[in-house]
């Protein structure tokens, strides 16, 4: 089972690298759509609050994207070391990236079979 964890850790490194670079160009479009906004004709008030809600909620998106990508990365270092902690939080992490679509259901469902096996549950005890 110690292949299988790392295997996870390997895979919580390239769904937080994936989720990084994701997260950071919503942020530029979020950011690039604020400055059109600002830009925009004055006259059109309805455009610049609809493009100011659009503008937070992916400033707030990718934001959330940040830091759940960069929870996989701490996680995975945690994985790799059989840290007691980083099995908890690598069950939350795979049963949250469950609903991340389209391939977040894969690696969650596995992450969580992984996890919470009876010979991976005694690699992360921590010592007597």
């Amino acid at each position: 089972m110690k292949k299988h964890v790392d295997l996870v850790a390997n895979l919580f490194v390239v769904w937080g690298s994936l989720g990084l670079l994701a997260s950071l160009g919503v942020l530029v479009l979020g950011f690039g759509l604020g400055a059109l906004v600002v830009s925009s004709d004055p006259g059109q008030a309805g455009a610049r609050v609809m493009g100011g809600l659009v503008t937070g909620l992916t400033s707030v998106l990718a934001v959330l994207g940040l830091v759940g990508s960069a929870g996989h990365l701490w996680n995975a270092s945690g994985l790799r070391k059989r840290r007691d902690r980083a099995r908890l939080v690598g069950l939350v992490l795979a049963v949250l990236d469950v609903f991340v679509l389209p391939f977040g259901p894969a690696l969650g469902v596995y992450a969580f079979w992984v996890l919470t096996h009876r010979d991976v549950r005694a690699e992360f005890e921590p010592p007597a």
